[in-house]
């Protein structure tokens, strides 16, 4: 009924209610509610405790570029069958 692709977004909401609306996204629905959720909860935190933050260190970016380094990813190719 939304007329989905694979790389569609889906937009919702709860109403008072609690019915939830959901719909497809606009290519202009950049801001993920998750993300925003997340970094909320994540701020009183932060904000308490600064001398937990660390930096993303050379040496893990280095890990994980070895770690992917042969692993080929097409994010255009279409899915097989069996992975949708």
């Amino acid at each position: 009924m939304l007329k989905l692709g694979k790389r569609d977004k889906l937009r919702y909401s709860v109403q008072p209610d609690d019915t939830v609306i959901l719909e497809r996204g606009s290519p202009e629905d950049v801001e993920d509610p998750v993300r925003g959720e997340f970094l909320a909860f994540l701020s009183p935190d932060i904000e308490a405790h600064p001398d937990r933050l660390k930096g993303f260190d050379g040496t893990l970016r280095e890990r994980i570029q070895a770690l992917v380094r042969h692993v080929d990813v097409d994010l255009d190719k279409p899915l097989s069958p069996d992975d949708d």
